[in-house]
């Protein structure tokens, strides 16, 4: 499934007239970029690729977490702590100071409202294969 997103990603510089290109990502985004850059590696100059924190459970912890919640239309727990964890590298907001304690609860919202939860599902999935 993530390939076939990759190839099209691929198929995309010759259709944009991109002969060459840097790659910036972080988080899930480097784990895509590090497959585009594999699969076009003629037209990538190079790639900046950050992955900057990993958590205690882990991919595998997600994938579990993942299979068993997958028809859901709930944040899945381990999602929304990975996703917490990785933005502000806390699960909770107490130990957060005033101005980042707002963003935090906001962003927290967002997920649990605003955010395609298939969409996520399918994402974490991509990132912990």
């Amino acid at each position: 499934m993530h390939d076939n997103l990759i190839r099209t990603k691929c198929n995309l510089f010759p259709h944009g007239r991109i002969s060459q290109t840097v790659l910036f990502g972080e988080g899930s985004g480097a784990n895509l970029l590090a497959r585009v850059a594999i699969l076009c590696d003629n037209r990538v100059l190079g790639a900046l690729l950050i992955n900057g924190r990993c958590t205690p459970s882990g991919p595998l912890q997600l994938l579990r977490e993942k299979m068993r919640n997958w028809k859901s239309n709930k944040l899945e727990p381990a999602t929304e702590k990975y996703l917490l964890e990785h933005r502000y590298s806390v699960i909770t907001e107490t130990c957060l100071s005033e101005p980042l304690k707002s963003e935090f609860l906001l962003y927290k919202n967002n997920l649990n409202e605003r955010v395609n939860i298939r969409n996520l599902n399918l994402l974490t999935y991509s990132y912990a294969q």
